[in-house]
């Protein structure tokens, strides 16, 4: 059989697949990401045992070996920031978490790219962006750092703090919609204390014991990795906006 896909979506999984690989292996070297990068994109082509191979489908100018390298380029430079990868602070890291809750009359599904907590730390709730910009198209990207403050006032707007303003506004539903979904997952969710990790079920599969809510969650940052640039956007929310999230998704 032959499926088709769009070439830069699946450029984006490989990526994400490849990270998720790295924070599996934190004592892999650059190369060694970049070979596993090339056998996952390899073996998705051929089918990687579905016997459906991947048609891989342009919507620009541009060819499969451009976005091959376009995806090379976007783990080195993450490499190279973040190295080294280990890190003996750490009380959980979790990638590609699938969470679900119910809230009300709604069901609430979503995959979190990456959770960590680090020993004395805020939980970082992290996402990968690896085809899109940061909004509002910008100049000297590399030259800035950004960082976001969240407050609530008729909603939930973002408000640009430190640095040059390079751009006027932030597209507030988009980021709004990932962050409602992402810390009431993480914070409703069957979370078993002695397994270290998150159940599908409110008696965990694996140890058969009760499961509560993930504990020292009164704040939480949530943190865009856009790849392309190189650059990181940040936000901070407390227990107040959480409950308020809730109420707005209940009502």
């Amino acid at each position: 059989g032959l499926g088709q896909e769009l070439l830069h979506l699946f450029m984006g999984s490989r990526v994400h697949e490849s990270l998720e690989w790295l924070y599996e292996n934190k004592e892999a070297g650059v190369d060694d990401l970049i070979e596993t990068y090339e056998d996952l994109w390899q073996k998705k082509l051929d089918g990687d045992g579905t016997k459906i191979k991947v048609k891989l489908l342009r919507i620009d100018k541009f060819n499969e070996e451009h976005y091959m390298n376009l995806g090379k380029l976007f783990l080195k430079m993450y490499y190279s920031k973040h190295e080294p990868f280990s890190d003996k602070d750490l009380l959980i890291e979790k990638t590609e978490l699938p969470l679900e809750i119910e809230l009300g009359r709604y069901k609430i599904q979503g995959e979190i790219d990456r959770f960590t907590h680090k020993k004395g730390e805020i939980p970082e709730i992290h996402d990968y962006k690896t085809n899109k910009s940061i909004p509002e198209g910008t100049t000297r990207l590399k030259e800035i750092v950004y960082k976001l403050g969240l407050i609530e006032k008729e909603g939930f707007d973002l408000i640009l703090q430190e640095k040059p303003l390079l751009w006027k506004r932030i597209e507030k539903k988009g980021f709004e919609r990932q962050l409602k979904l992402y810390a009431l997952l993480i914070e409703k969710s069957n979370y078993c204390k002695k397994c270290n990790d998150w159940s599908t079920e409110k008696i965990c599969e694996t140890c058969k014991e009760e499961t509560d809510v993930y504990p020292q969650f009164d704040k939480v940052k949530l943190i865009w990795h856009y790849l392309r640039l190189n650059e990181e956007v940040e936000m901070l929310i407390d227990k107040d906006i959480l409950k308020n999230i809730k109420k707005e998704i209940e009502n």
